[in-house]
C-alpha cells in the first residue's frame, strides 16, 4: 500500500496503464442500446431513473451480504426482499442525488485517474499486476457490464470527492474541542429497572372484536406468498462444443498470437533521477541532469544521488527505483528511451513533460514462454469454447426472433434442439424463488412476474445471464397471494396483539412511577429490580444504548428530593432510568494526543454535518417513488 501511494504521489502516478483504455473511455456506450418503450422506474430523482432491474439487484446484492456477515447464524427465509427493498431504494435515491449534487460542484474523475484507480486494486491484480481476464470475470461474477461496473465505480469516486470535499471545509475551534472532550469525559451514575411485556401478559384481556379488527388492520402479515411455476428454455454456449472440429494451423496460430503477446511482456525494473523545471529554466534543469549522470559515469552510487537530487517523492527515498513496468506504463519519451537500454546502462538526460529524465536500467525480467506442446491441449480446449460462443451468439440472435413470433415454446425448442424444462414453485421474492438454475438470477424472476408472461401470458423477452447462457419463460401455473382466513392463524394473531397490549401496559405503569418519582414520592414498594451503573462514560457499553442515551440526555434535579428521571422503550419493554450523579469531564489533552481528538472528532461532526446536508437535500429534490 505505501508503494501505491508513492506512485500515486510521483510523476509515475500521472501516467498510466493503457491497457483499460477502450474499456472505460465508453463507459456510457450501453446507455445507447435502450428501447424505445421501457417500463416505468422504480424512482426518479430529478428527472433521473433508477429501474427496477438495478433496485432489485442491489437488493439481492444486500441480502447475500448480511447473509454472509451473519455466517449462516440465521434462516435466510427470515432475511425478506420486501424488507430490504425500501432501506436500498433510499440508499440508490441518495447516491443518485449525492453524484447530481457532485456534477453541479463541476466535481469529476478524469480517464487517467479512473484507469489509475482499477488497475491498483488488488481484487484485480495477479502476481502484482493487473490482469483484464481477472477484472472481466470478477465483473461478470457480479451480474453487470464492465461497462456499468465503469459507470458506478465513477460515480463512487465522485461521491467520495463530495464527501472529501464538505469533511475538509469543516473547522473545530479550541473552545469546542474543550467542551466536546468535557462531555466526552464526563462520568454520571444512574440506575434502571425494566418493566418487561411478558410480565403483564395475564393482565390482557381480549374480545373477538379486537382479535378481529386486529387481524384486519394487519392483513398483509396474513398472506400466503404469490408463486408461479414456468416452463423455460435455457441455451448455453457450452450446448454447441460437441462436432466443432480446430485444425492444426488454427492451433499454432493461436499459440504464435499468445507468445507474440508474451513477448510483450517483458518487465523492466528501471531507476530514475528527475530534475523538474519548477524553479530552473530548461537549460538550467537539463545542464544539472547532465552534470549528475557525469558524476554517475565517474563511479558515484545511482542510489545516493537520487536520494539527493530527484525531485520525484515517489521515487527519490527508494533511490529512484521504480519497480518491474511493461510497456505503457511509462509517456513516450521515458519508455522509449528505456527499452534501448543494457542492464545497468544509464542514458543521457531525457525530457518529458515532467522535467528531466537520468535513467538506469536495473535488470530485466523476461517472460517464461511455453511450448507449444504444452499448451496444445489448453490452445485446442479454448478454441473450442472461442467457436462455441461465436455459434452460441447466433442462436442466440435467432432464438430472439423465435420465441417473439411463437406462440408457445414448442417451435423454438425444436428448432434450437433445446429441452422443455419445467421449474419449481417460485415466489415473487428472489431468495424465496428456488435454489434451481436459473432461477437464482434476480432478472430471470423479474421475467418470470413481468406483465408479458404473467397477465398476458406470452414467451418472455430472451434474458442474457453471465457466462454466455439465456433463458425464456412461458407461464404454466400461477398461484396469487391470499389472505389466510382468521381462523387458520388465530393463534398467531392472538400472540401477536397479546404482546402489544402487554407493551402498551408496561409503557403506562411505568410513566405513572415516573411521575410519582418526579413528585417526590417513592416507588420502593413496588418491588422493582433495580440495575445501578457507577460512573460511566457515555461511549461505555455497560448498559443498553436506549439506557445510556437517556442518562446522558437527563438535566441534573434542580429539586432536592426529586429524582431526575425518564422512560425509555427497549423493543417491547419499558425501562425506568433515573440519574443518581454527575462529575464533570477534564480537558487534560496536550500536544500529539490533543491534535489526534481534534482531527477525530472533527471528522465525527463532519460526518453528521454530512447527513443533515444530505437530508436538506433529499427535501428539496424532486423525488418520485414507483414501489408497488
Amino acid at each position: 500500500m505505501e508503494s501505491f501511494r508513492r506512485w500515486i504521489k510521483g510523476w509515475l502516478g500521472k501516467s498510466l496503464l493503457g491497457v483499460v483504455i477502450l474499456l472505460f473511455a465508453v463507459a456510457g456506450a450501453e446507455s445507447l442500446m435502450v428501447l424505445a418503450t421501457k417500463p416505468k422506474p422504480a424512482a426518479e430523482v430529478n428527472g433521473e431513473e433508477i429501474t427496477y432491474e438495478e433496485l432489485e439487484r442491489n437488493v439481492e446484492s444486500e441480502r447475500q451480504s448480511l447473509i454472509s456477515r451473519l455466517g449462516g447464524q440465521i434462516d435466510e427465509t427470515l432475511i425478506s426482499a420486501e424488507q430490504l427493498r425500501p432501506r436500498v431504494l433510499d440508499g440508490l435515491i441518495e447516491r443518485k442525488l449525492l453524484v447530481q449534487l457532485a456534477r453541479e460542484q463541476n466535481m469529476s474523475v478524469s480517464d487517467s485517474a479512473f484507469k489509475q484507480w482499477v488497475v491498483s486494486m488488488p481484487q484485480f491484480q495477479q502476481d502484482g499486476q493487473f490482469s483484464e481476464v481477472l477484472f472481466s470475470s470478477i465483473v461478470s461474477q457480479l451480474g453487470i457490464s464492465p461497462f456499468e461496473f465503469a459507470a458506478r465505480a465513477r460515480s463512487d469516486l465522485v461521491i467520495t470527492q463530495l464527501h472529501t470535499a464538505l469533511q475538509e471545509s469543516y473547522f473545530l475551534s479550541e473552545y469546542e474541542l474543550r467542551q466536546l472532550v468535557e462531555l466526552q469525559e464526563q462520568l454520571r451514575s444512574f440506575r434502571y429497572a425494566k418493566l418487561k411485556a411478558q410480565d403483564f401478559i395475564d393482565q390482557v384481556s381480549l374480545s373477538e372484536d379486537a382479535i378481529a379488527n386486529y387481524y384486519k388492520m394487519h392483513t398483509y402479515d396474513y398472506r400466503t406468498q404469490e408463486k408461479a411455476k414456468v416452463q423455460y428454455l435455457h441455451l448455453k454456449s457450452e450446448q454447441y462444443t460437441k462436432g466443432l472440429n480446430i485444425t492444426e494451423s488454427e492451433i499454432e496460430a493461436a499459440y504464435v498470437e499468445e507468445t507474440d503477446q508474451l513477448k510483450k511482456d517483458e518487465q523492466r525494473q528501471a531507476a530514475h533521477i528527475l530534475i523538474t523545471m519548477d524553479a530552473l529554466s530548461e537549460s538550467e534543469a537539463k545542464e544539472k541532469a547532465i552534470a549528475i549522470r557525469e558524476r554517475i559515469v565517474a563511479g558515484e552510487s545511482f542510489a545516493d544521488l537520487a536520494k539527493e537530487f530527484s525531485q520525484d517523492p515517489g521515487s527519490a527515498e527508494q533511490g529512484g527505483d521504480l519497480g518491474f513496468a511493461g510497456r505503457g506504463a511509462y509517456v513516450k519519451e521515458f519508455e522509449e528511451i528505456l527499452f534501448q537500454l543494457s542492464e545497468a546502462q544509464v542514458s543521457e538526460p531525457v525530457k518529458t513533460e515532467f522535467g528531466f529524465h537520468v535513467i538506469k536500467l536495473l535488470k530485466v525480467r523476461q517472460p517464461q514462454i511455453p511450448t507449444l506442446e504444452q499448451e496444445r491441449e489448453r490452445l485446442q480446449r479454448q478454441l473450442v469454447q472461442q467457436k462455441a460462443i461465436d455459434v452460441y451468439h447466433d442462436k442466440l440472435e435467432e432464438l430472439k426472433t423465435s420465441v417473439y413470433e411463437s406462440g408457445d415454446l414448442q417451435e423454438p425448442a425444436g428448432v434450437f434442439g433445446l429441452q422443455i424444462q419445467t421449474s419449481e414453485w417460485l415466489s415473487r421474492e428472489a431468495h424465496q424463488g428456488s435454489h434451481q438454475q436459473p432461477f437464482t438470477h434476480p432478472q430471470v424472476l423479474q421475467a418470470v412476474y413481468s406483465q408479458e408472461v404473467l397477465e398476458e401470458g406470452f414467451n418472455s423477452e430472451v434474458v442474457e445471464l453471465p457466462d454466455n447462457n439465456a433463458v425464456v419463460v412461458r407461464l404454466l401455473e400461477h398461484s396469487p397471494a391470499k389472505l389466510k382466513p382468521l381462523n387458520e392463524v388465530r393463534g398467531v394473531v392472538v400472540q401477536a396483539l397479546q404482546q402489544e397490549e402487554a407493551s402498551k401496559l408496561a409503557y403506562q405503569t411505568g410513566l405513572e412511577l415516573i411521575a410519582k418519582l418526579k413528585g417526590g414520592e417513592s416507588i420502593e414498594s413496588e418491588n422493582l429490580k433495580w440495575v445501578k451503573k457507577d460512573k460511566l462514560k457515555r461511549v461505555s457499553m455497560d448498559a443498553p444504548k436506549p439506557v445510556m442515551k437517556t442518562v446522558f440526555s437527563l438535566p441534573r434535579s434542580k429539586e432536592k428530593g426529586k429524582a431526575s428521571v425518564e422512560g425509555v422503550r427497549l423493543e417491547k419493554d419499558f425501562a425506568i432510568v433515573q440519574l443518581l450523579s454527575v462529575i464533570e469531564g477534564e480537558f487534560g489533552l496536550e500536544g500529539q494526543e490533543k491534535d489526534n481528538m481534534k482531527s477525530f472528532l472533527a471528522r465525527q461532526l463532519s460526518q453528521l454535518e454530512f447527513q443533515d446536508y444530505l437530508a436538506l437535500q433529499k427535501e428539496q429534490a424532486d423525488i418520485e417513488i414507483n414501489l408497488n
